[in-house]
């Protein structure tokens, strides 16, 4: 396997992650899908608003991270955040989000970031992504609540 920044090229596949990804969690799949919004955002980040790295394994993408930066409303605080973290479920024993996820941390230092937040907000394999996030040095900070309206 091997991560790669993605291109404009990949957009077409990555939308068909992202609608996967919205299919499979029980969160995200109540706010629906609009593919043309999606690729509008992956454009922005890859044309330097971003980052999207993706997991390649024998010639097939099997996962993908989007990450911005930015800085903190109340300082110059440099601050790197997971907009989306997804790997195909076959592929979820085979390290692949680990190594997505170290990309980021050494993308986020590269770019001069302070701090990186990350988090799991999908209801999918809550307790993993956490404990894989904390085993790559994140600490649990606060806690995320959500009232639909």
């Amino acid at each position: 396997m091997r991560i790669r920044e993605a291109s404009h090229m990949d957009i077409p596949i990555l939308i068909k992650m992202g609608a996967a990804f919205i299919n499979e969690s029980p969160t995200f799949k109540q706010r629906g899908f609009n593919p043309d919004k999606a690729a509008q955002h992956f454009k922005w980040l890859l044309d330097g608003n971003g980052v999207i790295f993706i997991a390649v394994q024998d010639g097939q993408i099997v996962g993908g991270f989007a990450g911005g930066i930015t800085t903190d409303w109340q300082s110059d605080h440099k601050l790197a955040f997971d907009y989306v973290m997804y790997v195909m479920p076959e592929h979820r024993n085979d390290g692949v989000a680990k190594e997505l996820v170290k990309t980021f941390i050494l993308w986020a230092k590269e770019m001069g970031a302070d701090r990186i937040n990350c988090g799991t907000a999908t209801m999918v394999n809550t307790k993993q992504c956490a404990a894989l996030y904390e085993s790559l040095g994140f600490t649990p900070v606060g806690l995320f609540l959500e009232m639909e309206l």
